[in-house]
């Protein structure tokens, strides 16, 4: 994050081996407001069954087995978007499947799954990975922004 920067930013602090820090600022009237979210890392996959999905495997195929599609998730901070994202990945992944995701940052590595990580150090931008991504005749395309 830049000191010198008058505007909201996001960043995050990765000291620590066991948690990573989510920070953003915002300017206001008063002078500026941080908020802190303290992320575990490595915290693993939840079965998305446990995450109160129906346990019908004809409903989940209808839902998320599906050609030519887009899947949405949109919540609040912190109501489970990611978990619920990886949960699915998690339930699609086989080696026959082609998934790729996008993200800022990579929240949670997953073996099998290509996954960028959109850096500012390196220019790399979602545009760029996605023109790169649709020549490598992908099946699942994820894009994930994070906080």
């Amino acid at each position: 994050m830049h000191q010198e920067k008058l505007s909201s930013q996001d960043g995050r602090i990765t000291i620590y081996n066991d948690y990573n820090i989510r920070v953003s600022s915002q300017p206001n009237v008063n002078g500026e407001k941080f908020c802190l979210r303290l992320l575990k890392k490595n915290a693993g996959i939840r079965n998305i069954f446990d995450l109160g999905f129906p346990n019908d495997e004809k409903l989940l195929k209808a839902c998320f087995d599906k050609r030519n599609s887009i899947t949405l998730v949109a919540a609040p901070t912190g109501e489970g978007k990611t978990t619920t994202l990886y949960s699915i990945l998690d339930y699609l992944n086989k080696p026959s499947i082609n998934i790729t995701t996008v993200e800022d940052p990579v929240e949670i590595r997953v073996s099998g799954i290509n996954q960028v990580e959109i850096d500012q150090t390196t220019k790399s931008t979602f545009a760029g990975a996605l023109r790169t991504i649709l020549r490598q005749d992908p099946d699942i395309i994820l894009l994930r922004r994070g906080s």
